[in-house]
């Protein structure tokens, strides 16, 4: 069973929520270190699932935004299409648990939607990207913000999802 079925499988249907993604990634971060740790995995092996992880997620949130966006929308004109390139150390399936993920989104014509509320191609695919891609700048920002706030990551986000966050205490973050 590969990461996108487990994902796809745990998922309501509809947008996938951020904290949905977050669980989903904490799990199998978790089960990767713990394999990790007890030498169970070769180096490329971990590297090549951490990627394997972060592009299910991408994957499953971009075709889940794109759906519910056609609902109202429309689809794209001119049959464009919507590519999302990884660069860097995920372009390569050499994700660490602290690698960044360089990405670059690319559409294929521009146009129309055709739907009830129309939007050009550029803005319909600029709203497919816009969630995700916060969704993991969002965990080093906040961290970062903690930091210089000398604050727990939880008191900023409007209170404790659990006990406490200890940011970057294990690192595990892409």
């Amino acid at each position: 069973e590969t990461f996108l079925e487990r994902l796809q499988a745990m998922l309501p249907p509809g947008p996938a929520q951020p904290e949905e993604l977050a669980k989903f990634r904490r799990r199998q971060l978790l089960r990767i270190l713990i394999r990790d740790v007890l030498g169970r995995g070769s180096l490329a092996e971990n590297t090549s699932e951490l990627t394997a992880l972060a592009d299910a997620i991408l994957e499953t949130a971009y075709e889940r935004i794109q759906d519910s966006l056609i609902v109202t929308h429309g689809a794209p004109g001119n049959d464009a299409k919507f590519a999302v390139m990884a660069l860097g150390k995920m372009g390569g399936s050499e994700l660490n648990y602290s690698s960044d993920i360089d990405l670059m989104f690319l559409y294929s014509a521009n146009g129309e939607t055709d739907g009830p509320q129309h939007l050009t191609n550029k803005e319909f695919f600029r709203k497919v990207k816009a969630p995700v891609r916060l969704f993991f700048l969002d965990i080093a920002l906040w961290d970062i913000i903690g930091k210089a706030c000398n604050q727990p990551i939880h008191k900023l986000i409007g209170g404790a999802y659990r006990s406490e966050v200890i940011p970057y205490a294990t690192g595990l973050y892409f």
